[in-house]
């Protein structure tokens, strides 16, 4: 997909920006890095994180909903920022009178397929609104600044006529502001997970029409502008899968079990935030069977054999592993017996202490124009079939989990340490993140000291001295 990404149709050049917050590992910013892909922050901090990982300040663009602490040491080594309100415009303009900026807009439409990836239109904070132009152009006089590009990111989408109609709003911007040579239309562009009537995005269909859209600009104005995009979950998505131990079955009086994983929103958030739907293959331990009695010997001494077997993994490049007490190799479903198996309803929930910890859809609204689902519910989750019974200590490979989920999660929630992750490449696994200790989740930290005289005086409460409490519990 990386290089798909970087076959984007352009008319005057294209520069590939990786949304790192779709999943800031080192291995993957290395890898990128590599290909001649650049950088798209978030923050200051994934500014730090992306210049450790070896890019230069020069290849990262700073595209924030909060300055911080470290935007004006990041912007002093060579990064370049995109202010996404009046307010950090100006705050721009008084550190760096003179300086040059790119400007975010909001176009005044969005996509995506949750309101939560919609960033676009006027239910979004994110961007300088379309019709403040006079407000910008007055700042920009006032500090003396050059506009050198304008940005514009709508949300998640596919659909080439909503990205003919972003260039279009977007070099009508551009088009007001002379001193501009690089237009940047963000990402968004969907990746199918597994889902049910999922599509990945065709980025030669939905770049013909931008790229005849700059062309046209020019023959208009005389001016040609390089073209950036900012591909994130496009490129890693499916580079990830979750593999995860089944530590419990529970049944109650509805229509569907629940399968409890060593996993949960302290690895993957998506569907407990979005809706989100990832495929989960469910994959059963081996059948136990006695070992063969051993061969007989004419010796007196006693022979013993030892069994290996190995697994082989058709990843791409990442995959993650929820803590287990052990590794059962796991088979296909198909080489588990031959008689046919009944179907089999399941909602599967994580570990954390929440109700919403699941990783089963919820049920689409009454008045939705959805197909209602197939399977029976259970509260407001839609149960999934298979055809095999799961059970205790089973694996389970949740798909697609490359975006959006080691890197956005409720990291160490009921106090459950990081996941180890691993990266296959060119065949051979590589650790990199190995898993988190308690110890080191803790770090940070900072105790009470032990010799406080008593808890803090709660009016109404009678301090009560540090040693009685300790002697009472």
């Amino acid at each position: 997909h990386a290089r798909d990404a970087l076959k984007f149709p352009n008319a005057f050049g294209l520069t590939v920006r990786y949304a790192m917050k779709a999943n800031p590992n080192a291995a993957f910013l290395q890898m990128f890095r590599g290909l001649g892909i650049h950088i798209d922050a978030s923050s200051g901090y994934e500014c730090l994180r992306a210049m450790k990982a070896g890019y230069l300040p020069e290849q990262i663009s700073l595209s924030t909903q909060e300055f911080g602490v470290q935007w004006v040491h990041v912007l002093e080594k060579g990064v370049t920022i995109n202010a996404c309100s009046l307010r950090q415009l100006e705050t721009f303009g008084k550190h760096f009178p003179g300086g040059r900026l790119g400007i975010r807009f909001n176009p005044g439409c969005g996509s995506g397929g949750h309101t939560y990836t919609n960033v676009g239109g006027g239910s979004s904070s994110f961007g300088v609104w379309h019709s403040f132009v006079p407000q910008v152009r007055e700042l920009v006089n006032k500090y003396n600044l050059t506009v050198f590009r304008i940005h514009t990111h709508i949300g998640s989408g596919s659909d080439p006529h909503v990205w003919k109609e972003v260039a279009r709003l977007t070099l009508a911007l551009a088009e007001q502001f002379p001193s501009v040579t690089v237009v940047n239309l963000g990402g968004g562009y969907k990746v199918a997970r597994g889902g049910p009537g999922e599509e990945t995005t065709d980025l030669q269909k939905i770049g013909l029409p931008v790229k005849e859209a700059f062309k046209a600009f020019y023959k208009a104005t005389g001016r040609r502008l390089h073209l950036e995009i900012e591909p994130g979950t496009f490129l890693v998505a499916r580079s990830g899968s979750l593999l995860t131990t089944v530590t419990d079955i529970v049944n109650t009086d509805a229509p569907a079990s629940f399968v409890k994983l060593d996993t949960g929103m302290n690895d993957i958030l998506r569907p407990m935030l979005y809706n989100s739907f990832h495929a989960i293959h469910h994959l059963p331990t081996p059948l136990q069977t006695p070992p063969p009695p051993p061969p007989p010997s004419s010796s007196s001494s006693s022979s013993s054999s030892s069994s290996s077997s190995s697994l082989s993994s058709s990843c791409d490049s990442a995959s993650s592993s929820s803590s287990s007490s052990s590794l059962a190799v796991p088979v296909s479903p198909q080489s588990v017996g031959s008689q046919p198996f009944a179907e089999h309803h399941y909602v599967f929930v994580g570990h954390c202490c929440e109700t919403g910890d699941t990783l089963n859809c919820l049920c689409e609204p009454a008045d939705s124009e959805e197909v209602k689902p197939k399977s029976p519910t259970v509260g407001e989750w839609v149960s999934r079939k298979y055809p095999q019974e799961i059970r205790v200590e089973d694996m389970c490979l949740l798909q697609g989990t490359g975006a959006y989920c080691s890197g956005m999660s409720a990291r160490n929630y009921n106090s459950y340490p990081a996941t180890p992750e691993v990266l296959l490449l060119n065949g051979v696994f590589h650790i990199i993140r190995r898993r988190q200790t308690l110890e080191e989740e803790l770090v940070g930290e900072v105790p009470l000291p032990a010799n406080l005289p008593s808890v803090p005086n709660i009016p109404g409460v009678p301090d009560v001295p540090t040693s009685k409490m300790k002697a009472s519990l």
